[in-house]
């Protein structure tokens, strides 16, 4: 039995089609009504504290209902962003649980303990954690709309 959704250089969906096709299954599409997406697991690295904090290049739809903040959209429709001080602003971005998670993930990899949660504490480097990468993916794609709303060019 052939796999349903995998084959070599085709996406999740598009495997999915073609498989139908070749069974002789009949498919009627529609792009009129969402009724759901396909998961791309291929990369899911499970061995990590919390793996679905690094999705957010393979499957950002569910990315973004879990770590974004839920008035990070609402910046967009409403005046949520405030300046405490000249030039420093705050807003909502991330999720209690995003937030939680990248904490969990730095003190498994013993780079970040419970002492430093406090406020003035040391930075922390992500690239040991292997989160490089889906911190510049994150700020790329949620930080820079909110910095071009509020310094354009």
């Amino acid at each position: 039995d052939l796999p349903v959704f995998s084959r070599r250089h085709t996406d999740p969906d598009m495997a999915f089609c073609r498989r139908a096709r070749e069974t002789g299954l009949f498919l009627h599409v529609t792009n009129r009504e969402e009724f759901g997406h396909l998961l791309v697991t291929s990369g899911y690295n499970s061995s990590r504290l919390h793996p679905d904090l690094l999705e957010l290049p393979h499957n950002p739809q569910d990315w973004e209902q879990q770590y974004l903040h839920e008035n990070y959209s609402r910046i967009f429709e409403e005046n949520l962003v405030q300046e405490p001080c000249p030039g420093v602003f705050q807003f909502p971005l991330f999720s209690a649980r995003f937030c939680r998670e990248l904490l969990d993930e730095a003190e498994s990899y013993g780079h970040w303990g419970p002492d430093h949660h406090e406020a003035g504490a040391q930075a922390l480097s992500l690239a040991p954690l292997g989160l490089a990468p889906l911190w510049a993916g994150a700020l790329s794609r949620f930080l820079l709309p909110i910095t071009a709303r509020l310094r354009p060019p």
